[in-house]
């Protein structure tokens, strides 16, 4: 049975996956059938990669599976679907024995695997002689200067793909994982500018706020906003959603973040633990932001998202606007050209006002 060498508790904590999600850079994404084996052969040099692949069983649901790698070995592998999760070498089993159709290679700076892992382990992985690899059925030694490239171009990509046996698709538009590098780089913000910004944010929507907190680390932000028992039409979780979006915007970071909201006896909370919770929340934001500013309440917000082809879907039933003279068509067409701005995929917008009412942007 194959081994992996036990960091997969390390790997599977929130915050350390979230500082791996946020660092990653996507280099491949494969399209099958194709094995995993042959994927290892290939990213087995002295680089840090994450692999992950995704298949679906049925009665079962969709699974998906994480190794992460590097000098030849397998540091940790994690299969999670069905409501459980998978470990070490049986987590290997599941997934060297099957063909996966669709598969994505990460590229992670060394610096970061030696924070995570200690500089005391890093060295012990670095003198380890690199594992034998099936590649093609056969057993290999890979030693770490036999690496393939590892600065892989869509157009390296295309070249290679007759001699792998599997179709690789060029990345023309940067994928979910990648879209969070290519934001612009912002002054730095402090505290105190954050919490000024959420004051403005909360005028903007004719409240008043009682007291505004805002804890950050590199990993977690946290905000509380106790605000002035008025009446308003307003929903308190459409003032966290554009929180998040007013938090992304000046960071252009997706950490782990808590919300909360106080409005006299009213009280609502938004944890998100992923940064792609953060960024599909900050989307929603920047929509019902523009909604709320233009007088349409919103009484709900879903979203769908189709990982494979990077689409958004996000639903959102809204009142008729407050305001005389709004057409929700044009607010919401607005909204949509400046939610784009935050996400790297196709994004489609559903505002329902009704049984049958509503409108689609775009048609």
């Amino acid at each position: 049975m194959s081994k992996t060498l036990g960091f997969e508790e390390l790997f599977s904590d929130i915050l350390v996956e979230s500082r791996i999600v946020m660092n990653e850079s996507l280099l491949e994404l494969i399209r099958g059938p194709v094995s995993l084996n042959d994927i290892f052969a290939k990213y087995s040099g002295e680089e840090f990669y994450k692999i992950t692949s995704e298949w679906e069983e049925p009665g079962k649901g969709r699974f998906t599976a994480k190794i992460y790698r590097f000098n030849g070995r397998i540091l940790a592998a994690i299969v999670e679907g069905d409501g459980s999760r998978v470990l070490g070498s049986n987590a290997l089993e599941l997934v060297l024995n099957r063909s996966m159709s669709i598969v994505r290679v990460y590229r992670i700076p060394l610096d970061l695997l030696k924070e995570i892992v200690g500089e005391e382990r890093f060295n012990e992985i670095v003198s380890m002689r690199p594992e034998k690899t099936e590649a093609g059925g056969k057993a290999v030694e890979v030693e770490a200067k036999e690496e393939t490239s590892t600065t892989i171009s869509p157009q390296t990509v295309e070249a290679e793909a007759p001699t792998t046996g599997y179709e690789t698709t060029p990345l023309e538009k940067p994928r979910l994982e990648a879209g969070r590098t290519v934001k612009p780089a912002v002054e730095k913000v402090s505290v105190e500018d954050l919490k000024r910004e959420i004051a403005r944010l909360i005028g903007d929507f004719g409240l008043e706020y009682l007291n505004i907190e805002v804890s950050e680390t590199e990993e977690i932000v946290k905000v509380f906003v106790d605000l002035n028992p008025i009446p308003t039409w307003v929903s308190l979780r459409s003032i966290l959603y554009s929180i998040v979006y007013k938090y992304v915007e000046l960071r252009r970071k997706y950490p782990v973040m808590k919300l909360e909201i106080r409005l006299g006896d009213m009280h609502d909370s938004l944890l998100l633990t992923k940064p792609e919770e953060v960024m599909i929340a900050a989307v929603v934001g920047r929509i019902e932001y523009e909604l709320v500013q233009n007088g349409i309440p919103v009484k709900d917000t879903t979203y769908t998202i189709d990982r494979e082809k990077m689409t958004l879907t996000i639903i959102i039933k809204a009142k008729k606007p407050v305001y005389p003279g709004v057409k929700i068509e044009d607010v919401a067409r607005k909204a949509y050209e400046e939610a784009k701005k935050e996400w790297s995929g196709e994004l489609y917008i559903r505002i329902k006002t009704g049984r049958f009412g509503g409108v689609r942007i775009p048609k």
